[in-house]
């Protein structure tokens, strides 16, 4: 009878504090139990290294001679980051002077450097964001023959 006392003043809210304390210790002993927190065990994450590929620039030379496949395979050099050099001497004055506009609006989007290695045989060099030429170096570009195609 008492246990028919007890649902009817638990459900009105005046219950022995006692006996609802007892019952939560309970409740919270099996839930113990049944999670067994002794067998929960420290989960360690891997540590993977990612490797990245080192790109090692080539230098190509390029003589483009029509603003298509000549123009769009030397700005692909410059995608993959390849130093890139430029020699439009033997195009069409008119020509060179679309292929030098095509190549410089790559070279802003692709944020790379253009400069003048020899104005008179139209002969620039191209290069990567972060690789850097020393006037020493463009100085021997510009007195040496080998980009002359004789």
């Amino acid at each position: 009878m008492s246990n028919v006392l007890n649902k009817i003043l638990g459900t009105i809210g005046i219950v022995d504090e006692e006996e609802q304390a007892e019952k939560v210790e309970k409740q919270v002993e099996e839930m113990e139990e049944e999670l067994n927190f002794e067998d929960i065990r420290e989960t360690k994450g891997k540590i993977v290294s990612i490797k990245s590929k080192t790109i090692t620039p080539r230098i190509v030379v390029k003589n483009p001679q029509t603003l298509g496949e000549d123009i769009q395979d030397l700005i692909d050099e410059l995608k993959v980051k390849n130093i890139v050099i430029m020699n439009i001497a033997d195009a069409e004055k008119n020509i060179a002077r679309r292929l030098l506009d095509a190549v410089s609006g790559a070279v802003y989007a692709l944020e790379c450097s253009l400069q003048k290695v020899d104005n008179e045989r139209g002969i620039y060099l191209i290069t990567p964001k972060g690789v850097e030429i020393e006037n020493e170096l463009k100085n021997i570009f510009s007195k040496s023959d080998i980009f002359s195609m004789e």
